[in-house]
């Protein structure tokens, strides 16, 4: 059963998750289940942890939740056109597809925002960036911050593609979700 924050229900409000190429059913599993149940599919979709700089991730402790990383399903508040538009504007374009749901849809005893306070790595994982979900808190966190506009040009300029959601907050779920009749978002 959803919960909700006490005082008069919030306004539902819309998630993304993007539609990874090897996405196949109805159900988004987070990637330590997703290892369990469609083990076919686990190594592509980890592989983008596995490099140098980013498989520290995979050990990171998710503290409202007591979990790891990979026990939650990432979501933005960003709407995929507003990263399309961010691209346009250094000059590359970039197509994606993305589940659309809303915050109803979530156990919001099993929910929590990252809030990507630093990119240092040193910082960027810290347990003062996470907080237990809160509707309040979630109006603030549907553009794309400053930060992660200076990463998108910083890694065009070294001729790399640069992570979508870097420094871009996100929303945690431990637990899984039936996609079956969401709608898909292109970007």
């Amino acid at each position: 059963m959803q919960s909700q924050e006490s005082g008069s229900a919030a306004k539902p409000t819309n998630l993304y998750h993007r539609v990874s190429p090897e996405f196949e059913g109805t159900t988004l599993y987070p990637l330590n289940q997703l290892k369990e149940v469609k083990p076919h599919l686990y190594d592509a979709v980890v592989s983008k942890y596995l490099t140098e700089d980013r498989k520290h991730i995979l050990d990171c402790h998710v503290p409202p939740l007591d979990c790891a990383w990979n026990d939650v399903l990432h979501f933005s508040l960003v709407h995929p056109s507003v990263i399309r538009r961010a691209f346009n504007r250094l000059g590359k374009d970039i197509e994606f597809d993305s589940f659309e749901l809303d915050t109803s849809m979530l156990d919001h005893e099993n929910t929590a925002i990252y809030h990507f306070a630093h990119m240092s790595r040193s910082k960027m994982y810290s347990p003062g960036n996470f907080v237990p979900y809160s509707d309040s808190l979630v109006p603030q966190l549907d553009d794309l911050p400053a930060v992660t506009l200076d990463y998108y040009e910083s890694k065009f300029e070294q001729d790399k593609d640069p992570l979508l959601y870097a420094g871009v907050p996100h929303i945690l779920y431990k637990g899984t979700v039936d996609v079956g009749s969401l709608a898909i978002v292109h970007s």
